[in-house]
């Protein structure tokens, strides 16, 4: 279910799982396909990783049924909460995990893992590497504008919220204090917002314009030495995929608007939150 980001936080418990049971992962894509039921439609998008799970996309041969109604799981769990459950860990094989589960505590001890399956497997293009070069000569931040759905759909932005530009400025404070002088790279699915509205916000802005894949995007984001991440998921993995030991991420204390909704769990504790 979901884009990007959400997709990646399915995945990571599913193999959490599957590596613990040492049994086969399948993702269900049926949700995907059902695209006039869904606020924001979305297509299957981490098959750009180095990953090989089993797709369900289609009837199984002689049959008329979709995956989740022609195999018989021994269980079915959906996600109780937005915080860690334990109990999450506890399901037996057989089981069909419906939900989000956004938090690194169900895959932490994974990581290394992760680190490799979420790597691209394709080459960047010429003009992506000359930006992934540019990136890596100096001190770089990445900064991500979320706006897209959140603006749009008014479900999205009932729940979610978006980060005003008082909370980039703070963070860049922050940032600045911290690592002193560096080059600032900014991403959004609204750059010509960001463009209006951010362009005094820092001496020295690259605005990474042009139209990529998400996944492409995420990877030149992991690639800065430090981030400035949105509520979503998407720049959440930006943050978690970054490998610098000594990173520097600065994440929004409030992830939604629903004060009845725990996030607790979704910012690591080594993240500073504002």
């Amino acid at each position: 279910m979901g884009g990007l980001g959400n997709q990646m936080f399915q995945y990571a418990l599913g193999r959490r799982m599957a590596l613990r049971i040492n049994t086969a992962l399948a993702l269900d894509l049926s949700f995907l396909d059902n695209k006039a039921d869904i606020d924001t439609p979305r297509n299957y998008e981490i098959g750009c990783f180095n990953i090989s799970p089993r797709l369900i996309t289609e009837p199984i041969p002689g049959s008329n049924s979709i995956f989740t109604k022609i195999l018989s799981f021994s269980n079915k769990y959906s996600e109780k909460k937005f915080s860690f459950s334990s109990e999450v860990m506890r399901q037996p094989d057989d089981t069909l995990y419906i939900g989000y589960w956004q938090t690194d505590k169900y895959f932490i001890d994974i990581r290394e893992q992760l680190l490799l399956d979420f790597t691209l497997k394709n080459d960047l293009p010429v003009d992506d590497k000359m930006l992934t070069d540019c990136i890596n000569k100096q001190t770089s931040v990445s900064l991500h504008v979320r706006r897209g759905d959140y603006v749009n759909n008014s479900a999205a932005n009932k729940f979610h919220g978006l980060m005003d530009i008082d909370y980039y400025k703070k963070a860049l404070r922050i940032m600045g204090d911290k690592v002193g002088a560096f080059k600032l790279f900014i991403f959004s699915d609204d750059m010509a917002w960001c463009r209006l509205n951010l362009a005094d916000i820092h001496a020295d802005i690259f605005f990474v314009d042009g139209e990529r894949d998400g996944c492409i995007d995420m990877n030149l984001m992991k690639m800065c030495n430090h981030n400035i991440i949105a509520n979503s998921s998407f720049s959440w993995w930006a943050a978690w995929l970054n490998v610098n030991p000594d990173k520097i991420v600065v994440a929004p204390n409030a992830w939604v608007k629903d004060i009845d909704t725990d996030t607790s769990d979704i910012i690591p504790s080594a993240w500073q939150k504002i």
